[in-house]
């Protein structure tokens, strides 16, 4: 496994092998708890590629078993404002 390091205002630190494999961390990453980017052994954080995220969905939108509901019907269900209670 590859020696990495995180990259601090006052030098590099090494990670641990076993923190390296508990968190399946790389370079060019973010470090999950100290937020410093993971370098390799010469401090290089070579970014990996970022995948797109395909969703057509916005961020206000839920999808639940197929269902998409926005923010507002979410809202309106929660309150009841969208129930018809008839009484017979």
């Amino acid at each position: 496994m590859a020696k990495l390091f995180l990259k601090t205002e006052n030098g590099v630190l090494p990670i641990e092998q076993s923190q390296i494999k508990k968190y399946n961390l790389e370079v060019g990453e973010i470090s999950p708890y100290t937020n410093y980017c993971i370098v390799d052994e010469n401090g290089n954080d070579k970014k990996r590629k970022k995948t797109k995220n395909k969703s057509h969905h916005s961020i206000d939108e839920i999808m639940d078993e197929g269902i998409v509901f926005s923010t507002s019907e979410i809202l309106d269900i929660a309150q009841g404002a969208d129930a018809v209670i008839e009484d017979t």
